[in-house]
Formats: C-alpha cells, structure tokens, sequence
C-alpha cells in the first residue's frame, strides 16, 4: 500500500471458549507496482461472552397480583463486575412489570391473566461483550372471584350468643378465575394471617368462637390462586319458653290446664304441641286446658324460625279407694250394729255421706241392713261404690214339747218339756 493509505479487512470471530483467546494476523505490505514490503503483526484478543443464569424462582404458574422475585447470575473468567438487564415481553394475553429491572434478582409482578416471558442479558463491564440471551416463562392465572356466603343461624341456647355451625354446607359461589375452585374457611383474613378453622363441620361461631366478622371463606382454583371473601354472619336470638301446670284434680278426669310464655327471640311465635300418654290438646294453641294426665311437649318457633322447647307433666291422684266393715247387732232386732269405711286415695281429708244420713266414718247404733257411703276428698272427687250389710242374729223361739201334773196336792213331782 501506498503511505498514508490504509487496508481493511472483515472477519467474523467467535470465541467459544471460557477464557480470552488471541488470533496473531500477518500482514505483508503489496505497493501499486506489486512490490512488497517488510511484513508486520497484529494480533486480537476475542473476549468470551459471560455466562448468564435466570431461574423463575420456583414454578412457572403465578397468579394475577403476585409477585415473584427472580434469581439471575453470571460468570466471567475475567472477575469483573456485570450489568443485568431484564425485560417483560408480553403475551396475547399475558403481562406484568419488572421492579428494578438492572438487578440481578427483580421482583416481577403479574398483572395479567395469559402467558409472558421474561428475558435477561448480562453485560460483562470488564469487556463489554452480551451474554446469550435467557429467557423465563410464566403462565399467569386470573384471581378467582366469588360472591360471599351468608350464614343465618339460630343461638344454640337462648342468651348465649354462640352457634355451632357446619360451614362444610355453605360455598362461596364463583364467578370467575378459572374452574376447580373449593373452599377453605378461616378464623380470620388469611392475607393478614388468618387460620383454617380445624373443624369447619362443627365451627362454633360468636362471642364465645369465631367473631362473625372475622369468619372468610377462601376460593382456591386449579392454579392455586386464591381470592378470600369476608362472609356475611348473622346469629339470631332464640326464642325461650316457660309455663305452668294445673294437675287434674280428680282421678280419669280431663281438667288439667298448662300455660305457657314465649319471650325473646323475635315475635310472633306459632306452637306445636304433642303428647305420647296424653290428651284433649289444642295442638296449635299456645295455652291449654282439658288435658288428662300426661306428658306433653311444646315447641315455640318464632319469626327467625328459631326454636325453643319445654315438656310438661300433668298429674292425677290416685283413684280414691273404700274398705268397708261392719258389726252385726247383738241380738235380733236390737239396735247395736256398725258399719265403717277406711279412704285411701284421692286428696285427703275426706268427708263421708251413708245412706242414713250419717257423716262419719264410722256409725254406730244400727239395725241390721244394708248401708252404703259415698266418699268425697279434698278436690270434691267422690267414691260411691262402698256398701256394708249388717244382719240380725236369729230369734230366740221356745215351745213345750210334754207337761206332766202333780200327782197329789202339795206334792212336787210334776214337769215339763
């Protein structure tokens, strides 16, 4: 070449290696007139490109608002310091954003339902050469949406304020964010550190379990993401029950009465009475009368169609029971008989009524008959089955069978039989 000209030539190298390598070039000066002149050097040194690592940083599945940090490094025999550069490329659909992208672990953070890739270029700062390029994929899944189930229960005992409940019957109904969706219930928000409730089927809910407020319902879909919904809980007061009992009075009779008062709960209450042994109910009535002895069962069901429930006993005495005896009289036709009555049963004290008139329980100074008594206890119940009969002894009868005279006056030897 002339002086003062220049020659260039273009070559494509590639070092393949881990560590620099250097190409010795020979070059031989040709002038115009083809003379040559003194050949020289030139050597270049080929940089390796650094060696860069991305990793997801667990699966390749996220959630729509979930952030995931990445894991990028790199590697260079140089020892000199790298520049990372990530970038999001968007799917159809599919997308989300990069916090501190020229780290070498952003955070990402999906931001839409679909696929995306995340790709990383390490720069070595000692030789300025690119690594390959390494790309990450993620498939990002919608939030599932639900509507929140509402819980409308009755106390378990009136004035408690608690109720036992099986969550496992309710479901937050989905509508939306994939299929495969199922519930788990917590004892709080689980994004703020609430906890799965251990016996969903048995849960005790209010003032003395879960608060009502605090009580979610988690939607979970085949993706895992999860979207918490605050349930809606209203525990209704239950209604209590108390009543009287008026026994019968008289034993087999039908007087017994029971009255009965609904409070709390919620107004108007309807009834529902039964009975095993029992009867004479009025089975919708809130009070009753004309009931036999019995047991009897009420259910008071209030307007929240919560329920209280109270048995009742209605009593009867026992049948009033008589035992008669009497004592003949003496002799025929004298006055000097007997007759008594002992009462057992009913409701003492009892008054009595024979059939002579007489008021006690035991009378004396009777001829012979028949005499019957009517029994009435305390409860004016009667007994009219008693009857005692008292009898005369036989008359005494005398006749004279033979008489033989005396046979000379003054004499002693006459008789009779």
């Amino acid at each position: 070449a002339a002086s003062g000209t220049s020659s260039t030539i273009m070559e494509t190298l590639t070092n393949f290696s881990l560590i620099p390598q250097t190409i010795t070039y020979t070059v031989t000066p040709i002038g115009a007139n083809l003379c040559t002149g003194d050949p020289f050097t030139v050597a270049v040194t080929i940089n390796p490109a650094p060696l860069a690592f991305a990793s997801p940083n667990g699966d390749g599945t996220l959630c729509v608002g979930e952030s995931r940090v990445l894991i990028g490094s790199a590697f260079s025999f140089t020892g000199s310091s790298f520049n990372y550069a990530w970038t999001v490329v968007s799917g159809s659909p599919g997308n989300g954003t990069l916090d501190n992208s020229s780290l070498s672990s952003p955070t990402f953070t999906a931001t839409e339902a679909g696929t995306v890739s995340i790709q990383l270029v390490v720069t070595d700062n000692g030789t300025n050469c690119n690594s390959t390029t390494q790309t990450i994929s993620f498939t990002i899944d919608d939030i599932p949406s639900a509507t929140a189930p509402t819980i409308t229960v009755c106390e378990d005992s009136a004035g408690s304020g608690n109720a036992t409940v099986d969550l496992t019957t309710y479901d937050a109904t989905v509508i939306g964010g994939g299929n495969g969706t199922y519930v788990t219930w917590y004892n709080g928000n689980p994004s703020t550190g609430g906890v799965p409730i251990a016996n969903p089927a048995g849960a005790l809910l209010g003032t003395g379990g879960i608060p009502t407020g605090l009580l979610f319902a988690q939607v979970t879909n085949a993706s895992d993401c999860t979207n918490a919904v605050n349930a809606t809980v209203t525990i209704n007061s239950k209604p209590s029950v108390s009543g009287v009992t008026t026994n019968v009075t008289c034993n087999g009779g039908n007087n017994g009465e029971i009255n009965i008062t609904a409070t709390g709960g919620a107004s108007p209450y309807t009834y529902a009475w039964t009975t095993a042994d029992g009867s004479g109910l009025a089975a919708t009535d809130e009070d009753q009368t004309g009931l036999t002895a019995g047991t009897y069962t009420v259910v008071v069901t209030d307007n929240n169609s919560c329920t209280a429930s109270m048995t009742f006993t209605v009593t009867e005495p026992s049948a009033i029971g008589v035992s008669m005896s009497g004592t003949d009289p003496t002799c025929n036709g004298y006055n000097d008989g007997s007759v008594s009555v002992v009462a057992t049963g009913g409701t003492a004290p009892y008054t009595y009524l024979w059939s002579d008139g007489s008021t006690t329980a035991t009378v004396g100074n009777l001829p012979s008959g028949t005499y019957t008594v009517t029994v009435t206890d305390a409860n004016s119940c009667e007994n009219t089955t008693g009857s005692v009969t008292i009898n005369d002894p036989a008359a005494i009868v005398a006749s004279i069978g033979s008489v033989s005279n005396v046979t000379c006056n003054g004499g002693s030897d006459g008789s009779a039989t």
